[in-house]
């Protein structure tokens, strides 16, 4: 196998352990992408922290993203509800 064939293989191992961690049944592009920044000897990973977004700071980032979207959501539920109500 050629060099990329190992760190493609790798990345996609630690998305799945990613993924796992979530509770995800099946890999999403931020598993990967939290895969990528968690591989240090990579280029992308000094891309990614040379930016400052390293594994923690993408993991922050996609919980925060996380919780407004179910805030979001809920709050478009209620609003819904009160209007179907009128």
């Amino acid at each position: 196998m050629a060099a990329i064939d190992h760190y493609i293989n790798g990345i996609i191992e630690q998305g799945r352990r990613d993924a796992h961690h979530d509770g995800s049944a099946m890999i999403e592009a931020h598993h990967l992408l939290l895969a990528i920044a968690a591989d240090e000897k990579s280029v992308a990973h000094q891309v990614l922290t040379s930016a400052g977004l390293d594994h923690l700071a993408i993991r922050d980032a996609l919980d925060r993203e996380f919780e407004h979207s179910v805030f979001d959501f809920l709050w478009l539920s209620e609003d819904f509800r009160r209007v179907g109500s009128v």
